[in-house]
């Protein structure tokens, strides 16, 4: 073989080496990505509202997908939120439900989503009716840097039935702006009549229900000015669970408490950072 050949067999085979083909992974079901950031989903809902069990499915969808990194909020506010007619055992609706559906006004009808509180591009309305469209818009919040880190620390008397909840708040990059906090109480695993498209679900499970807030409903004013990397505010708050008004509702076990930081700047009511805690292992 003379030094020609030897010098075309190599570059052959540096030819044929560099075409392998090589096989890509690409997961099915791509989960959240590596951040601390959690998105808000504030879904409005009601008993008597036909599509609702499809918003309900997506949102179940969305919590499983992306697992840990998303928060759900049932919102029973006042449209299509009265009970079934001789079927429902309960009324999900309240005055702090009411009072966040109102503040999402106008909206085009229910199931919509109300995700991190963004208007997001294209979008005429803060609550999205599209339920297929739901899970794009969270990645994209998702994709966001995560600037703070909320701590919901809380302690549970079941004999008195009192939460005394201290909210912490861990600043990771500065941001500056004029910041509220909200704390939601929330209750799932509730059995009752739901409307559907074409009939009435007796057995409906009704999860992430708004039962009250801990805070306004629509926010306590928490600080304004720059929160840097490394500060740490805090807030306390105490509240009593009824005693039980209706069998079934405000059960320690099925409850979370969520907890919120938003940004007030009216052109822009982002959530910034939000924390979920059960009530009660």
């Amino acid at each position: 073989m003379n030094f020609r050949t030897f010098i075309y067999l190599g570059l052959l085979l540096v030819f044929l080496s560099s075409c392998e083909e090589k096989m890509v992974f690409v997961p099915d079901n791509p989960g959240p990505p590596e951040t601390d950031k959690v998105v808000l989903i504030e879904e409005l809902t009601g008993a008597t509202c036909p599509n609702c069990p499809k918003g309900a499915a997506a949102l179940a969808s969305i919590l499983e997908q992306f697992e840990g990194a998303v928060i759900g909020v049932g919102i029973h506010g006042e449209q299509q939120a009265e009970p079934v007619p001789n079927l429902s055992i309960y009324d999900f609706r309240n005055p702090a439900a009411a009072a966040v559906e109102a503040s999402f006004s106008p909206f085009l009808g229910k199931p919509s989503a109300v995700i991190n509180r963004v208007k997001f591009e294209n979008q005429d309305f803060l609550a999205i009716t599209g339920t297929d469209t739901w899970s794009t818009f969270v990645e994209t919040e998702l994709d966001r840097p995560n600037e703070m880190n909320v701590f919901p620390n809380l302690s549970y008397d079941p004999v008195t039935r009192q939460i005394d909840l201290d909210v912490v708040v861990n600043g990771v990059e500065s941001i500056t702006g004029d910041f509220s906090l909200t704390v939601y109480l929330t209750q799932s695993h509730i059995i009752d009549a739901q409307e559907d498209v074409s009939d009435i679900i007796l057995d409906f499970e009704f999860n992430h229900v708004l039962m009250d807030a801990m805070t306004n409903p629509l926010g306590d004013s928490f600080f304004t000015g720059t929160i840097n990397n490394g500060d740490i505010l805090s807030r306390q708050y105490s509240y009593t669970l009824p005693e039980n008004p209706q069998d079934g509702l405000w059960i320690p076990e099925d409850m979370e408490v969520i907890a919120f930081i938003t940004n007030v700047d009216i052109e822009d009511p982002r959530v910034i950072q939000a924390a979920i805690v059960h009530l009660q292992e």
